[in-house]
């Protein structure tokens, strides 16, 4: 029973990475429809994201599901058998969580953390950048600008100063 349980949530947690590693790992799309239409993710030289910045924009959150995933699983190994699968789902979550609260605590503060740090620098820079962006050198701009944003981009001098280039996307 123990092996089935770990492997649908190790499965499931896996699910969610591949999901954002698809939808956020394209060079040329952005992940929804709405925001595919209307912008792009690039890469504050003006050119289209490779691996390297999609792996770091999503670092952070890898990281946090790992952890996740360690933490899950040491539970799933100290559950009794018989307790956990007489229990409803939500109670199943509950009783997780008891076998392990200093994990589940450290997991919440650091994921709310990361989430609240994101909103804050998100909201009150000008370029409306959160801290994946800046660890990776990323930029989100209206599709419709990309071309004069690359036109501008290679017109640019090579000894000019990579500051003046945020400041023009």
């Amino acid at each position: 029973m123990r092996i089935k349980i770990i492997f649908l949530v190790i499965a499931t947690l896996l699910a969610g990475c591949s999901y954002n590693k698809k939808n956020s790992y394209r060079t040329k799309d952005i992940q929804s429809i709405y925001d595919q239409k209307l912008s792009k993710i690039i890469r504050t030289d003006g050119e289209a994201i490779g691996w390297k910045e999609s792996f770091l924009r999503y670092s952070i959150n890898l990281a946090l599901t790992l952890f996740r995933i360690v933490m899950m699983t040491v539970c799933i190994l100290q559950a009794d058998d018989a307790v956990y699968t007489s229990l409803g789902w939500q109670r199943q979550a509950q009783y997780l969580m008891s076998l392990s609260p200093t994990f589940f605590w450290v997991h919440t503060r650091i994921s709310n953390i990361w989430f609240y740090s994101e909103l804050i620098v998100l909201l009150t820079n000008d370029r409306k950048r959160a801290i994946h962006d800046f660890i990776a050198g990323t930029v989100i701009v209206k599709a419709k600008y990309i071309d004069k944003i690359r036109e501008a981009m290679n017109s640019v001098p090579a000894d000019r100063d990579s500051t003046k280039d945020e400041q023009l996307i």
